[in-house]
């Protein structure tokens, strides 16, 4: 896309986007915890599914979470 439109368009990774505004409403709601080291005994389970690939989510996710992210299951949306 680039190659086509030029340098003057400016490519968004719609992923890394909807963390950051995910991010941004968390922080704005008082969601967001502090961290592990004040509530060692709550740090739980995730798990994720997606839709897509779950390589690519883990690189966003890792960067948004600020740590691994690799129990993911990729799940087929087009059944339902």
């Amino acid at each position: 896309i680039a190659d086509v439109m030029g340098d003057k368009v400016m490519l968004i990774d719609s992923g890394e986007e909807t963390a950051r505004v995910a991010r941004q409403l968390m922080h704005d709601e008082r969601l967001l915890r502090d961290g592990a080291a004040k509530h060692p005994d709550t740090h739980g389970e995730h798990k994720f599914y997606v839709s897509d690939v779950p390589e690519k989510f883990s690189q966003v996710a890792t960067r948004f979470l600020g740590e691994v992210v690799d129990n993911i299951t990729r799940v087929d949306i087009s059944r339902y």
